[in-house]
């Protein structure tokens, strides 16, 4: 099975097969079988935990793309003192 939330294309193409070959009862057994997959995937612990390592290095892969990209611009700090050789 195939989990609805990150296979629709799957789904769709099923959905759309039913539609113009499938009759009322074959329709309502894809129907079934769609909610027993999106509910065996809300619960299956390997997938969740799963998910939650993909979105970490989604996360980590976009804060590595915000850092290389301020690589460039200058470093600077609002608190700085300004300080010539003058005062010393």
């Amino acid at each position: 099975m195939a989990d609805p939330r990150t296979q629709p294309q799957a789904w769709a193409a099923w959905h759309e097969f039913e539609v113009q070959h499938g009759n009322e009862d074959t329709f309502k057994e894809m129907l079934r079988v769609k909610r027993l997959a999106q509910t065996k995937f809300n619960t299956d612990a390997r997938f969740l935990a799963a998910k939650e390592v993909m979105e970490v290095e989604q996360r980590e892969k976009k804060a590595r793309e915000e850092i290389n990209e301020d690589k460039g611009a200058p470093i600077t700090n609002p608190d700085a003192l300004e300080i010539d050789d003058d005062d010393f």
